[in-house]
């Protein structure tokens, strides 16, 4: 993933603004580029890595083991049906162990795909939210607020999580601003931002007691915004 480029100051989002700088006759964000994380041909690689380095430790290590206990019955006197269960049982202690190993690396490489998703998703809803009028001061607040409510889809976009239909941009300046316009550019005058809490309460935009008792923590931000 990397940031987008433009020709002019002005064609920068207004909220990215100072974050651009002016290179080779472009504007470019001056912050590196999030980290792609691993393809699909990364993922390929290494599992035909740990293929063939599992099939290899097996090899080995149940020719160490039968051997060993080869010798130990030999020695002994252990008759070959016991032999045999011994060398059975090897068997499965060496499966159990690789798969053990097997089972490690794949959560590995899950965590992995995981953070990297997060890391897309997280960025990519920011930079719509912004874009869209979120208030860069409170933008840390809406993430919280609402980012349970994205997801990405299997191309790695952003979308509203059983959105119905909705588009990213829609939800976000719509349905989202609606419901917390505290957190929004031009609705902190005149006590938007307390009536936008409930949606307009019919109280000149003041808070009731039923409201601040459901839910406190937005009725503060909202009492702060207004």
């Amino acid at each position: 993933m990397s940031w987008p480029k433009y020709k002019t100051k002005d064609e920068v989002p207004e909220p990215f603004r100072d974050e651009y700088e002016e290179k080779g006759g472009e504007w470019v964000a001056k912050i590196p580029a999030p980290p792609a994380g691993p393809t699909a041909e990364d993922l390929e690689k290494v599992k035909k890595a740990l293929g063939a380095e599992r099939e290899a430790r097996e090899a080995a290590e149940k020719a160490a083991k039968e051997a060993a206990r080869e010798a130990a019955a030999h020695k002994a006197g252990v008759p070959e049906e016991q032999a045999k269960a011994w060398r059975e049982q090897a068997y499965k202690e060496i499966r159990a162990e690789v798969q053990a190993e097997a089972d490690k690396v794949a959560k590995q490489l899950a965590d992995a795909q995981a953070e990297t998703r997060s890391y897309k998703l997280d960025a990519r809803v920011k930079e719509r939210a912004l874009a869209k009028g979120v208030l860069k001061e409170r933008i840390g607040d809406w993430m919280d607020l609402n980012l349970r409510a994205f997801e990405l889809d299997d191309k790695g976009e952003p979308v509203v999580k059983d959105g119905k239909g909705k588009t990213l941009d829609d939800f976000i300046a719509g349905d989202l601003k609606k419901a917390r316009p505290w957190l929004y550019e031009g609705t902190q005058a005149s006590g938007g931002g307390a009536a936008g809490f409930h949606g307009g309460t019919g109280t000149g935009g003041k808070l009731t007691a039923e409201e601040i008792l459901k839910n406190p923590t937005e009725a503060m931000n909202a009492a702060r915004a207004a």
